[in-house]
Formats: structure tokens, sequence, C-alpha cells
């Protein structure tokens, strides 16, 4: 009885603390490529403590990696390629993940085609990079994490208005449609579209979260969009919220606040409105 009670503390204790290890394995691709060799893939567990292990592909695509049991988040790296990331995956017993194609970089990020929504575009994209945003209207609340991107639809590419009021980001009331959150400076560009349906304390069609960016906004509509009262007090621009920046050819439309400044706030933005 004795050993028993031992045997169970112990598979106890294994199960609890994370002591146990498993074998997570599977393939990576590059794309167009037929040797997929030196993709790193990085496992960092969130829970039930940090820790962190790497596996690399050989040239077949295939890794392997002895884990400790949790929950982890695996990200895909490869010079030249676009990251791949599965986040919260649970390795509690041997585990082969779903195949994973890294995409070739390129410097005009195509979406729908290619990334199904305007964020995962943004996620992977590199400093420099141009999102071309097809016509549709896209349910999202887009945040540029600071970095200096161009986001716009085809009226970048052809000039054509019709694409700004036939390109709608919609912010379905769930907060900021656009967010500028670390200091994006001039070269963060948003072109050619309506922004609409945002909420949010500040800034309920675009916010810039830091005070801090300066990002360029152009030939936009931005309207239907509201600043609540929120957990921190009166909300304010309804439409947008900066504290710099450069605006040209933007309609600000039909916003409301819950305080003041339903169209524009901080008005430390140099204005061509036209």
């Amino acid at each position: 009885m004795k050993k028993l009670y031992k045997v169970l503390v112990s598979t106890l204790f294994i199960t609890t603390f994370g002591f146990a290890t498993v074998t997570v394995d599977g393939y990576a691709y590059l794309e167009n490529q037929t040797d997929h060799s030196g993709i790193t893939i990085t496992f960092e567990r969130t829970a039930p403590s940090a820790l962190t292990e790497t596996a690399t592909t050989d040239a077949n695509g295939y890794f392997t990696a002895e884990l400790e049991t949790g929950v982890y988040d695996v990200t895909y790296i490869k010079d030249g390629y676009f990251f791949a990331l599965l986040t919260n995956q649970t390795f509690y017993a041997n585990t082969t993940l779903s195949d994973v194609t890294l995409l070739e970089h390129t410097t005009i990020l195509n979406v729908p085609s290619v990334f199904s929504t305007i964020q995962s575009a943004i996620d992977v994209a590199w400093e420099g990079d141009t999102i071309l945003v097809q016509t549709g209207t896209y349910i999202e609340n887009i945040n540029y994490n600071g970095k200096n991107i161009v986001v716009g639809s085809l009226y970048l590419t052809t000039q054509d208005t019709s694409y700004i009021s036939s390109t709608i980001i919609d912010g379905n009331q769930t907060g900021s449609v656009v967010t500028f959150s670390g200091g994006e400076d001039t070269t963060a560009v948003l072109t050619g579209f309506t922004i609409q349906n945002g909420s949010a304390p500040h800034g309920g069609g675009i916010n810039d979260v830091s005070g801090l960016s300066s990002p360029t906004l152009t030939n936009l509509t931005i309207s239907g969009n509201t600043a609540t009262i929120g957990a921190w007090g009166a909300g304010y621009g309804g439409g947008i919220n900066m504290g710099d920046g450069y605006i040209e050819n933007v309609i600000i439309t039909g916003n409301t606040s819950e305080y003041r400044c339903a169209g524009l706030s901080q008005m430390r933005i140099w204005l061509m409105l036209r």
C-alpha cells in the first residue's frame, strides 16, 4: 500500500508541475522550395511556467522536439519569409502539429487573396511593407502595433476615388476601428478607406493610444463612429483622437461623442482638409 501511495503522489507531482515530457513533431515548408531545411520552430511555454525550446526542420521540412508538458505558443521563422504563429497549444500528450507553409516575403501583402484579414497581414508585415486591400467590408479593429507600413485600398494604385466608399473597415462597435499604439511616424500611412462603426472611450474611428504617434491619414471618409464614456472618464474624438500627424483629403462626418469633440480631438495636427 505504501508503494502504491508513492506512485500516486509521484504521478500527481509530475502532472501538476509539468515535469513529464511529450514529443511534438510536424512538418513546416517553404513556399516554392524543395529544400525546407533551416526553419526555426520556437516553443514558448506560457503555463504553468515560462520555458523556451527550439527545433529545426530538415530538408523534408520535418521537425521534432521533446517538451515538458504545458501550454505553448509556437513560432516558425526563416529569413526571407513571413513568420507563422500558433498560440495556446496544449501539449499534455504526444502531438503532431498541422503542416505549416511559410510564405516568401513580398513588399506588397494582398488582402484577402493571400491574407484573409487586414490585421493578419499587419501582424506579419515588415517595416516599409504595403498592405493592399481589395474592395469589400472588413469587420475588424486593426492595430498598426508600432509598424511603419502603408495600408491602402486600390485607391493607392489607381487614384480612383470610388474605392474609398467601396472599401470599408467596420469596427462593429467593439473598439476603435484603427489604432496606432507604438509611436508610428508619418511613414505609417492609412489611405483610401471608409472608417465606420467604431466605439471606444477615445477615438472611435482612429485612435493614437500613446499620443506619441504621427501617422499619415489621406483620402478617407470617417463616419458613424462614437467616443463613449469609459472606465477612465469622459470620451472624446468620436472620429479621430490623435496627438500629431498629417491629414489630407479626409471627410470627418456623422461621428458622435458622449463628452466633446465628436469629429476630431487633440488639435496638434497639420490639417490639409480639402
